[in-house]
């Protein structure tokens, strides 16, 4: 964004998800360092690590990611989302998003992100539930929460971070929990 002026009010027109790129993987790296703090695997990567992760995991059915980009003007790539430990026949996967752009969060971009991997996941592929594991300090607990995840278990203590060691949050959501919360014409996140 460097070449528009920021300011608070700044909206997205829309968003888009679209396959991830290798042009996109250098920011995608800088934005997974600054927020390793909240992955389970919290060490810093380098290239070749990301250009790894990207080569296994585009092939693999078990995975599936998308950037996130805004229209302000024109595409703007935010973040990363998507989908992994696709379970086709049990009918599960486990919810993986970020918005690594610090000028873009709380502008309802993630809550536009989920929407739309909520609808693939159910519609276009009819999972059955989704699931999520989220760190006891991450802010995001509570937006989770908000969209309608339930919480189903901890792993207790299970992360160490800042000289303590802090719970692991599983949460979830059934396609009828979907269904009941989200209609096909309103989908909006209830206050």
């Amino acid at each position: 964004m460097d070449d528009i002026e920021k300011h608070e009010s700044h909206k997205p027109d829309s968003i888009r998800l679209r396959a991830i790129e290798p042009e996109d993987l250098p920011l995608l790296k800088k934005w997974r360092n600054e927020l390793k703090d909240y992955y389970r695997e919290h060490r810093f990567i380098n290239q070749p690590h990301q250009e790894r992760w990207y080569e296994n995991t585009i092939g693999d059915a078990r995975y599936v990611y998308y950037a996130i980009d805004v229209w302000y003007g024109k595409w703007w790539l935010v973040g990363a989302c998507g989908w992994c430990w696709i379970d086709w026949l049990n009918r599960h996967c486990d919810l993986s998003i970020y918005i690594g752009d610090p000028e873009w969060r709380g502008k309802g971009i993630g809550l536009k992100a989920m929407i739309e991997l909520h609808k693939i996941a159910f519609h276009e592929w009819n999972m059955n539930t989704v699931r999520l594991e989220v760190l006891s300090f991450n802010p995001a607990v509570k937006f989770y929460e908000n969209f309608g995840y339930q919480r189903v278990g901890i792993y207790r203590q299970a992360h160490f971070y800042k000289s303590d060691h802090h719970d692991s949050i599983l949460m979830d959501m059934t396609k009828d929990e979907w269904r009941d919360r989200y209609s096909q014409t309103q989908l909006e996140v209830p206050e």
